[in-house]
């Protein structure tokens, strides 16, 4: 998978944080549990004020030998974010 351009849809959740509790890692997790860590570039910084919205994101993914992907993003957008009727029941189970 390193190298392949996606466009991805989901939840940015934090997934680093400093020792007074502040963000400084986030990763986007899919609708299929697929998390995707932000590379620490401007715009993965930029994704730090939107923890726990929606996002709909495009960029670079690469995965390392423990299976942990990491894109490196070229484009996002904001979006609202609902689950969709099979997550729900996901979750309810």
């Amino acid at each position: 998978m390193n190298g392949n351009r996606i466009t991805i849809k989901g939840i940015v959740n934090a997934a680093d944080w400093e020792d007074d509790g502040s963000i400084i890692r986030v990763a986007i997790l899919t609708s299929d549990d697929e998390e995707y860590l932000v590379a620490d570039n401007e715009m993965g910084r930029e994704l730090l004020d939107f923890e726990s919205e929606g996002v709909k994101a495009t960029g670079v993914v690469s995965e390392s030998e423990y299976g942990e992907k990491t894109i490196i993003l070229s484009s996002y957008n904001v979006i609202e974010y609902e689950p969709s009727v099979e997550e729900e029941e996901d979750f309810l189970d």
